[in-house]
């Protein structure tokens, strides 16, 4: 992009000394050209690489937002994945715990069942 501003800056120059040298010859008046028209068409020339770096910046500034924007919009899809394998592996873990806590309630209901009623009785009457 660089190259282009450079060219444009070149042509601009050597357009400026030629429209330079057309005027100096008087072209301008014998053709009953007005001399607002001319000058107005040399600004034009003169200002031209300046109108270039402003588009080709602003080129630049729009492909690094885009890139930003897609940077952040992978950083979101990460993040979502990371939450979805969280919660899942915190649900797995609260699923554990209670297939744990209910195997050994059926230990505990297991082992009382095999207790004669009278040591059943006794146990809970010392937990109380």
């Amino acid at each position: 992009m660089l190259d282009v501003v450079v060219l444009t800056s070149h042509f601009c120059t050597c357009a400026t000394l030629f429209w330079a040298l057309i005027d100096k010859a008087g072209y301008f008046t014998e053709a009953g050209i007005s001399p607002y028209v001319s000058e107005t068409i040399l600004l034009l020339i003169t200002f031209l690489p300046l109108f270039v770096s402003v588009g080709i910046i602003s080129i630049a500034l729009r492909e690094v937002c885009t890139y930003q924007a897609h940077q952040l919009n992978v950083k979101r899809l990460k993040m979502q994945v990371k939450m979805q394998e969280f919660k899942k592996t915190k649900f797995d873990k609260k699923a554990v715990t209670l297939n744990n806590k209910g195997e050994q309630l059926r230990q505990k209901s297991a082992a009382l069942a095999e207790k004669s009623p009278r040591e059943s009785s006794a146990s809970t009457t010392k937990d109380a």
